[in-house]
């Protein structure tokens, strides 16, 4: 006899308990000159949260959900920074 079990099942069950994490070394879509240019992928070489102008805590990783302001700011390989809502995730094809 099978289990049913209740609630969430699968991936939708792994999200619920499982937020989607930024880390340094992930690749990411930048677009540069404030927003105005086509995206690049870029790899993030360092994090930044609770930032007050151009500097916060140095941290390893973030959840995506806080990526969204100017309170997190990350350094890229093109020798570029950006704060969170100048990236987003890059579209898996």
């Amino acid at each position: 006899m099978k289990q049913q079990i209740v609630g969430l099942a699968g991936e939708e069950e792994y999200l619920a308990n499982h937020k989607p994490i930024m880390r340094i070394g992930d690749y990411v879509e930048w677009k540069g000159a404030w927003n105005t240019e086509k995206p690049k992928i870029v790899k993030i070489m360092s994090i930044e949260v609770e930032c007050i102008g151009k500097s916060g805590i140095e941290v390893q990783e973030v959840e995506w959900e806080k990526v969204n302001n100017e309170q997190v700011i990350v350094t890229l390989d093109n020798k570029h920074w950006a704060y969170g809502y100048q990236i987003k995730q890059p579209e898996i094809l």
